[in-house]
Parts: C-alpha cells; structure tokens; sequence
C-alpha cells in the first residue's frame, strides 16, 4: 500500500466526469491533477458534503494516495470556507 500524502491549494477546474477529477494549483506550484476515490469524503465546516459542493476557486486540503503521471487520488478533501 502507498504511503498517504497531502497536498493544498486552490480548485482550476472541475471536470464533470466519474470518478470527479480536479485541476488545483498545488500549494502554488503548479497545475495537479486529481481523481476522486469513489469512497472519497469532502468536508466543509466539520460536516461531511457531497462532492458536488465543490467550487472553482476553492481552496482544499486534500490527502489521498499517489496516481498516474504524478497526479493524486484523493481520499479526504477538506474545503477552507475561510479562504477562496
């Protein structure tokens, strides 16, 4: 099993496609890739929210598991309701 790794940043673009996949600038460095799991959890102020709650300009929290070509599959997103 791979190990667990976390990354933040701002959601680009949300492709409306199954599983969901993401575009977010990573902590600034760039376009990432992401996929969401199937059993993936979003959460926003402590409560658990479908996936489809989920904004461009978002700033996440996500921790997942590594994918293909560098890209992440994302196990846990947190959405920062602070910050957009």
């Amino acid at each position: 099993m791979s190990a667990a790794h976390t990354l933040s940043g701002q959601i680009l673009a949300i492709m409306e496609t199954w599983p969901l996949q993401l575009s977010i600038d990573a902590d600034g460095q760039g376009p990432r890739s992401i996929s969401l799991a199937e059993d993936c959890v979003v959460m926003r102020d402590g409560r658990a929210v479908d996936p489809g709650n989920l904004r461009v300009g978002d700033c996440v929290g996500i921790s997942g598991r590594p994918a293909a070509a560098g890209g992440l599959t994302a196990l846990r997103i947190d959405i920062d309701a602070s910050r957009r």
